[in-house]
């Protein structure tokens, strides 16, 4: 990998096991299974892998990652900057919009900007979209981007995050995406940790 930055190339991988481990051993993930055996857990690090080797493979499709949870402040948006922050630094969100039309708008423009990623925080109620849904089935990307009556072909290769709060996902989108869930038995924002995560942390 390109040496952007310093970190330890010989560390062991039990070492290395034990970080992600302890990292996350505070999150509230469904299931209720120690994290080797939970698969919210297992989505988690996929979406770790997804970023950091995205110009591994080129030539492929990558699933989208969407976080659900049954309360505020569970720690989706969090998981989701965890995931993007060490390759892309401090994680903008934005809100997706309610219309088809502007919605494949805002995908096309993400392409043609040639971002990597997109991160659309706190939607809300049940998630169905034909644009959304052909957007991550689709190695290349035609339409009309945001503000513009031009049209617009490139390639791509932008992964999409999206993070709700009780959201549900049609059958189809279901089908699409990595889903990370957590839920929180009692009030999330009454809980403790004896190493709390700042936002500015996982870019760091």
């Amino acid at each position: 990998t390109a040496p952007a930055f310093e970190y330890k190339t010989d560390m062991p991988a039990d070492e290395a096991w034990n970080f992600f481990l302890e990292l996350y051993s505070q999150f509230p993930f469904s299931e209720g299974k120690p994290l080797e055996k939970n698969r919210s857990f297992a989505v988690q690090m996929a979406a770790h892998f997804t970023a950091f080797g995205r110009l591994l493979l080129m030539d492929t499709l990558r699933p989208g990652f969407v976080y659900l949870a049954n309360q505020s402040g569970s720690g989706k948006t969090l998981l989701a900057r965890l995931a993007l922050a060490p390759v892309f630094g401090p994680v903008a969100v934005e809100s997706f919009p309610r219309g088809e039309e502007e919605r494949g708008k805002q995908l096309t423009t993400l392409v043609a900007e040639g971002r990597s990623f997109a991160f659309f925080d706190n939607v809300k109620g049940h998630l169905s979209s034909a644009e959304l849904e052909g957007f991550l089935t689709t190695p290349q990307r035609t339409g009309r981007i945001l503000g513009q009556s031009v049209t617009v072909t490139a390639p791509n290769l932008a992964t999409v995050f999206i993070s709700g709060n009780q959201l549900s996902l049609s059958a189809d989108l279901k089908r699409r995406v990595l889903v990370c869930e957590l839920f929180c038995a009692r009030e999330a924002t009454e809980r403790e940790f004896s190493s709390p995560i700042t936002d500015t942390w996982p870019s760091r």
